[in-house]
């Protein structure tokens, strides 16, 4: 399964309950957890600036916010059921 099959791997305004499917969930959950540890890894690698709210806090929110997108519309679309 690509990235373009997964609608959990596409997130936008509209979420597409009706293209969610139990198989898309696990890979989906998967995929941007490696993809958060590879953001992690290079925030990291970058450290060494002062710390500020902007170059750290905000920065460490926007690293997982796909990860916490994904199991919201999962959770929607069984409420929904």
């Amino acid at each position: 399964m690509t990235t373009n099959d997964n609608p959990l791997l596409n997130p936008g305004f509209l979420i597409p309950f009706d293209k969610i499917q139990a198989d898309h969930v696990e890979p989906a959950i998967l995929q941007l957890i490696a993809e958060a540890e590879q953001r992690l890894a290079e925030f990291a690698a970058g450290a060494g600036a002062p710390r500020t709210y902007d170059n750290t806090l905000k920065h460490l929110d926007h690293l997982t916010e796909p990860l916490d997108i994904a199991p919201d519309d999962v959770d929607a679309e069984r409420q929904r059921q």
